[in-house]
């Protein structure tokens, strides 16, 4: 060791933090796709032909074109029994005689 370099010493060991209880957070919802869901729901839903999907951070600037139709939020019922509860980035979720699902956008 030279005896002209200077001492280190080690870093003194920090403190253990404090314990921050943090708010557990909402698990999402995991949804079937529409192809997922069982044969008895999928033969009694209407025509599902998504030709556009328009995604935004913004909750008022997106919408879908469902069979030829265009649809937002606050437009919400594409069919008897058929309501449009959401536009994700990944498609649109409805829900069907109580039965949640996702029809996803068509990808490139």
């Amino acid at each position: 060791m030279d005896q002209f370099a200077p001492k280190i010493e080690p870093p003194a060991m920090a403190s253990a933090p404090a314990s921050v209880e943090l708010a557990p957070s909402k698990p999402e919802e995991v949804l079937p796709l529409v192809f997922q869901l069982p044969y008895a729901t999928r033969k009694d839903l209407p025509k599902l032909e998504l030709s556009m999907h328009v995604f935004s951070p913004e909750r008022s600037e997106r919408f879908i074109v469902l069979n030829s139709k265009r649809y937002t939020l606050e437009s919400a019922q594409p069919g008897p029994e058929l309501n449009l509860l959401d536009i994700v980035a990944d498609g649109a979720v409805f829900e069907f005689r109580g039965q949640r699902f996702l029809l996803p956008r068509q990808t490139y």
